[in-house]
């Protein structure tokens, strides 16, 4: 039993009673700081990596039984929107919360206790995996920036700009492929998103 269910649940009530539609994981965490539901002096590596185990477990505990909205887990917290009868973008039901690896591992209760050691290898795995996709989205920008024959994108006026000036040159229309426009309007995205 997770003796921060009540606690979580009351939160997320509170959240979605006001209207928000996210609850990040650091703010419910200052926020059982400051009502008495944690110890503001839990500092180890093994202490926080129980209570955020905690939380999560609380917080997929949650979505399984909300049949009101559909959840979305991020690495920050959680979102939630209010669930149709059908998704009007397809006309299929739709689904349940996540039930992947991460919903599976935090509902198993037999991962709450890890020691140390355990926690540190946990923590180091992350880290590791975190620095490779920071890696990867690196080269990504650097492929899309080349593709775009840029070296920088500063504001989205000029990103906008020399994606116009690829256009025309690659669309199928003028020459070029579907595959070309394809890799522009990738490159174009991923650069747009890195601007926020």
């Amino acid at each position: 039993m997770n003796p921060l269910m009540t606690a979580v649940a009351d939160r997320v009530n509170e959240c979605q009673a006001l209207g928000h539609l996210s609850l990040r994981e650091n703010d419910l965490l200052r926020w059982m700081r400051t009502t008495g539901y944690l110890d503001p002096r839990c500092e180890t590596q093994a202490s926080l990596y129980r209570v955020h185990f905690l939380l999560r477990n609380a917080l997929y505990q949650l979505a399984a039984q909300d049949e009101s909205c559909d959840w979305q887990f991020s690495p920050i917290g959680v979102e939630w929107a209010p669930r149709s009868a059908v998704n009007s973008e397809d006309g299929r039901a739709l689904s349940k919360p996540d039930t992947g690896n991460l919903a599976r591992y935090y509902l198993d209760m037999a991962n709450l206790v890890l020691d140390e050691a355990a926690v540190d290898q946990l923590l180091d795995e992350f880290w590791r995996k975190y620095q490779q996709h920071c890696d990867d989205v690196r080269g990504d920008i650097q492929a899309a920036l080349a593709l775009l024959e840029l070296e920088r994108v500063e504001d989205l006026a000029t990103l906008k700009r020399q994606y116009r000036r690829q256009v025309m040159v690659s669309h199928p229309d003028r020459g070029g492929s579907k595959d070309q426009m394809q890799a522009l309007n990738s490159a174009f995205s991923l650069l747009k998103r890195s601007l926020n």
